[in-house]
């Protein structure tokens, strides 16, 4: 796989990280390849969701938007009904039984209800109960990783009460109606993140939630809890003020011998006392900042490979409504390699305000040659040079090769990211503005662009 960067080492806690040494190739890509006008509303989480479960039917991506449920079929967005919806998973009702997954998303109209698709109906049907106020959250939970139990329905976020029956903030589905799990907490739920076992075969995820609370199970917490098995206990302490909107594992030394890291995103300014800005991470004892932070809330995390099978170790990415992060400019979309952080390519942007409330990393090719892509829903207009509708997806540069000078993200067009790429790379005197491979930056280089760029891909 190719890519601009060779790789570097930095230190993590006396560990040697891996890091890149230069900026991610790739390019912004609009998700939607049909002509499609559908205004779909501000995107608040990704999904994918197969409607016939093992049967023909390639599985989809699915969204959670404020003018409804859309599914990307055909190449665009299809309106699958409901309106303002603030929260969507797939969720399982009948375990190993013969229904396939169903799509659950909640609604913030006349009443807060959940509601679950019916895929060969194409009908919405209401689950039991209504919400004093919004929900922010939806999951599917395995209770019991190997074991015999389904998986557990979860709603969490505002609420407070579920037809009058208190549940502080989050609740599970037990077929009839919503129960208090655990004695909840006390300040609204942004999130839940069933967190992968580590080195244990078959176990179940441990269950974490995250938000605005400063209490869980009746004791204090810095906005983080874990699920014990009979209550929310505090996790992670040390936090600041306000709340915390995304959690995600990611790996500071790739195949070394740290392990997976708790990274926290969203608005706080100090956590053990250092100064973080909005994302640290937590490596078991206490947390640690990425540089100086961002400049702006961060509403989603992932962790991402910027190229694919080749040498560069998986990233974390962050998404939310900032414009640099630690003083580089990345356009409410960071990347951080190991040591620094980094723009994929202009990010994305609108004229008015712009934000990333979701990720999803997906295969858009199945079996062909591109690696897994970054799927990001939010509200912006567009995504590097392009104009696109709340989504888009950064597509690595794949195997091929650039087809020539002045193609700097090897994607075989030539276009304005590519001179977006060439300027940032001649300021910073990094070696892909080098075009006569001399170390002086300087008008030659800048001849040589311009002539390639002038002369196109074959």
């Amino acid at each position: 796989m190719r890519h601009a960067a060779c790789l570097g080492i930095a230190l993590s806690g006396g560990v040697a990280v891996p890091v890149l040494a230069d900026l991610p190739v790739g390019d912004w890509v609009d998700v939607v390849t049909a002509t499609n006008t559908t205004e779909i509303g501000r995107v608040y989480h990704i999904d994918v969701w197969d409607p016939d479960g093992a049967g023909p039917k390639t599985p989809r991506v699915v969204a959670a938007t404020t003018r409804g449920v859309y599914q990307l079929k055909d190449g665009k967005w299809d309106y699958l009904g409901l309106p303002i919806v603030t929260a969507l998973t797939v969720h399982d009702f009948d375990g190993d039984g013969p229904e396939p997954p169903a799509i659950v998303a909640t609604i913030s109209d006349v009443e807060v209800k959940a509601y679950r698709f019916d895929a060969g109906t194409n009908t919405w049907s209401p689950l039991p109960g209504v919400f004093d106020n919004i929900v922010w959250r939806l999951a599917s939970v395995d209770p019991d990783g190997a074991g015999p139990l389904p998986p557990r329905l979860i709603a969490a976020g505002q609420f407070e009460a579920i037809d009058s029956s208190i549940v502080n903030h989050i609740a599970t589905f037990n077929g009839t109606g919503w129960d208090q799990l655990g004695s909840g907490v006390n300040g609204i739920v942004e999130t839940i993140f069933p967190r992968p076992s580590v080195g244990t075969r078959g176990a179940a995820p441990e269950l974490l939630i995250a938000g605005w609370f400063t209490e869980a199970g009746g004791m204090p917490a810095d906005h983080i809890a874990r699920w014990d098995g009979a209550d929310w206990a505090p996790y992670a302490p040390g936090l600041s003020e306000y709340y915390v909107d995304a959690l995600t594992d990611w790996d500071p030394d790739g195949d070394g011998p740290m392990g997976p890291q708790l990274v926290a995103g969203g608005f706080f300014d100090t956590a053990d006392g250092q100064t973080v800005h909005n994302v640290a991470r937590w490596d078991g004892s206490q947390w640690h900042g990425f540089g100086d932070g961002t400049f702006g809330y961060v509403g989603a995390l992932a962790t991402f490979d910027p190229d694919g099978p080749g040498p560069a170790p998986a990233a974390l990415v962050a998404g939310g409504a900032f414009d640099t992060a630690d003083g580089v400019t990345v356009n409410r979309v960071g990347l951080w390699d190991g040591s620094a952080w980094q723009p994929l390519g202009p990010g994305v942007s609108s004229d008015a305000f712009a934000g990333v409330f979701a990720f999803m990393v997906r295969d858009l090719d199945g079996a062909g040659p591109q690696p897994e892509s970054l799927l990001v829903g939010g509200e912006f207009t567009h995504a590097g040079a392009i104009d696109v509708n709340n989504t888009a997806a950064w597509v690595p540069a794949g195997t091929a090769s650039p087809c020539n000078a002045a193609d700097l993200d090897a994607n075989g067009t030539l276009n304005l990211d590519d001179v977006i790429l060439f300027a940032d790379a001649f300021i910073a005197h990094e070696p892909p503005a080098d075009l006569d491979d001399n170390a002086v930056f300087n008008l030659d280089d800048v001849i040589l662009f311009a002539d390639a760029f002038v002369d196109g891909c074959p």
